[in-house]
């Protein structure tokens, strides 16, 4: 069969993560690593947060504390929040699902909905952390300013919601200061009202400075998703003023931001700024005005806003899950009754209430639950085992290696963890067998039937051995979502093709049932939403493949993710070329087809941009 571009992404993302250790040590040690490392004081991160004594405490494990401000402490030490998953208890779920509600009500400007669910909130929250609160003020500022109520009420109200956690600071970004994104989105909005009201000058100090505070502290993952949101703004500044070589430079760098960190947002924005200001040879001139129009093509093809003003950078791209609706799936696969799950740790009337999210446990009930139905207990997780930075940053790298297809490299690093993970842990112990039986077999040592006997027993060693079809509504965690990813790449490499569609569907619904929106899901969901595609089409299944992959195409253009979106429209285009005179014309692939050339010209290798080259020279200049 010819090759398909899947065969340029390495294994194509099958490894995923793996359950981690104790939440509060996995928390702790993270903040404090990433503190020391960026010089920031223990003083300095918890300002305006909560006291130095109890940072100290939950940086040493000793004390949990609200998501929300568990996030303020990473972001402000410069971690992005969404490298971790999150289980959230039944009473922080309620809290959760409203704070969704809320900001889907103010998306959609929906006045009446968002003054229920604000006032939900309010009364959820009222005993809980002062962050809420400023999330409440802030969400009732943006949604005044799309209803274009007074400035000056509106700059009271982000005045007011920066005040609770800068008190007696004036919203100045360029002095010190670490920030939230939650915080971050406030001086945003601030910069974005103030460019509403006129006041194009200080709306021009205001973005200079937020992008200034993105250059020295902020994750790069985060700062690539918010970034160029700031810079299109103080870009059309430059225009309207005259200063085209701020624009253009401007516009080169967020290029280059966002080349490496495979983002789409604004990127044919600032194409379009280098094309007309910057000093192209014409036959490069010709190809970005080609990429900027195919580039819009596929955002009108797919109705995704291109140019989307995100005005709450602090709620996306994470990955949350609830531990009530978890514990029942897990509890039903395992073939658990309540009277079996609760025996020894409360009564079955509280597993109920319990897995209808009406109460939430105490925290020793909870992780023994957890862990009775095969997880941790962790709040937060790690997507990778961790008893120490060390043990994390090993796995991280093991992680990293596999995905780029380099099994030679990974396959020491592998050994060396199986050497500091003395007395392994059952999550431990799943996932060291499953990333060196995927070494081995990628090398060829071991062949592909005992690569898969492997990864089954890995999967099994926290769920029962089922069916496939069976585990369908069971809720994984991140170290199984690993095993079934492998064990799908497996049963693919064995022939057993529709094996491996049944447990990539297994994981692309858990995903469309999340009590969230997809795009908590969006990095996941793309991936398996690619690898189905791209197994159906290379069995024949052409036009079932095409569909899935435009579900994933959709989301990536909405989260603003490129890393697999070119391979996604390549395999459309090579999909539809096996259905000419059927469904489609050639007209139609082709325009698939180039829109990955330009796609992978942009962000892909040499080797990846020759390869579709040589694609549309043999099969579309001949016909």
């Amino acid at each position: 069969m010819e090759r398909k571009a899947g065969n340029l992404c390495g294994n194509g993302g099958y490894v995923s993560g793996i359950m981690g250790m104790n939440a509060n040590s996995i928390i702790g040690s993270v903040i404090k690593d990433t503190r020391e490392r960026n010089g920031i004081s223990q003083d300095t991160l918890c300002r305006g947060l909560c006291s130095r004594t109890f940072l100290a405490r939950v940086e040493a494990g000793e004390r949990e504390c609200e998501k929300i401000l568990t996030d303020a402490f990473l972001q402000r030490a410069g971690v992005a929040a969404d490298r971790f998953s999150y289980m959230a208890d039944p009473e922080e779920q309620v809290v959760l699902i409203c704070r969704e509600k809320m900001y889907d009500a103010v998306e959609k400007n929906n006045v009446a909905w968002a003054k229920m669910a604000f006032n939900k909130y309010k009364k959820l929250t009222a005993q809980k952390n002062k962050l809420h609160g400023q999330i409440l003020l802030y969400y009732q500022a943006v949604l005044d300013w799309q209803n274009k109520k007074p400035m000056d009420g509106i700059m009271e109200m982000l005045d007011e919601a920066w005040e609770i956690s800068h008190p007696g600071e004036p919203m100045f970004i360029n002095d010190g200061k670490i920030l939230s994104l939650t915080e971050l989105s406030i001086a945003m909005m601030r910069a974005r009202v103030i460019e509403d009201s006129g006041d194009v000058q200080a709306a021009k100090h205001c973005y200079e400075s937020l992008l200034q505070y993105m250059d020295t502290l902020l994750d790069q993952r985060d700062a690539a998703r918010i970034y160029p949101k700031i810079a299109y703004r103080l870009t059309n500044i430059y225009l309207q003023s005259g200063q085209t070589g701020e624009a253009l430079a401007l516009a080169q760098r967020m290029i280059r931001l966002l080349r490496e960190q495979a983002r789409m947002s604004y990127i044919r924005f600032f194409l379009s700024i280098v094309e007309k200001y910057g000093d192209l040879s014409p036959s490069e001139k010709d190809f970005v005005g080609k990429a900027c129009e195919g580039i819009r093509w596929l955002y009108e093809r797919f109705a995704v806003e291109e140019w989307r003003w995100e005005w709450d950078v602090s709620f996306s791209m994470s990955e949350y899950f609830l531990c009530g609706k978890t514990i029942r799936a897990r509890r039903e696969t395992l073939g658990m009754s309540q009277e079996e799950l609760a025996d020894g740790i409360c009564d079955p009337v509280t597993i109920s209430r319990i897995e209808c999210g009406r109460v939430a446990p105490k925290r020793k009930n909870f992780v023994a639950l957890m862990q009775k139905v095969g997880l941790t207990g962790c709040g937060y997780d790690t997507n990778l085992p961790m008893r120490s930075l060390e043990v994390w940053k090993i796995a991280t790298e093991i992680n990293r290696l596999l995905n780029q297809a380099r099994s030679d490299e990974a396959l020491p690093l592998i050994e060396q963890l199986e050497e500091l993970l003395e007395n392994p842990s059952k999550h431990e112990r799943q996932f060291l067998p499953h990333v060196k039986s995927m070494a081995l077999g990628n090398m060829g040592k071991i062949d592909m039937r005992e690569v898969y006997e492997v990864q089954r027993e890995a999967l099994y060693l926290t769920l029962p051995d089922k069916s496939y079809s069976e585990l369908a509504r069971c809720a994984f965690s991140w170290g199984e979502t690993g095993c079934l990813l492998s064990l799908a790449r497996t049963e693919d490499k064995l022939g057993n093709w529709k094996a491996c569609i049944d447990l990539l569907l297994v994981i692309k619904q858990q995903y469309e049932n999340s009590f969230l929106g997809l795009q908590h899901y969006a990095r996941y969901y793309e991936s398996i939403c690619r690898n189905i595609g791209d197994v159906l089409g290379n069995n024949g299944q052409y036009e079932a493949g095409i569909q899935v992959e435009y579900d994933g195409i959709r989301s990536a253009l909405k989260s603003g993710l490129e890393s697999i979106l070119s391979t996604m429209i390549y395999d459309c285009g090579w999909n539809m070329e096996h259905l000419w005179n059927d469904t489609y014309t050639s007209k139609e692939s082709l325009q698939y087809i180039k829109i990955s050339y330009y796609l992978f010209t942009l962000f892909g290798s040499e080797e990846d941009k020759r390869f579709i080259r040589d694609h549309i020279s043999r099969v579309y200049e001949n016909n």
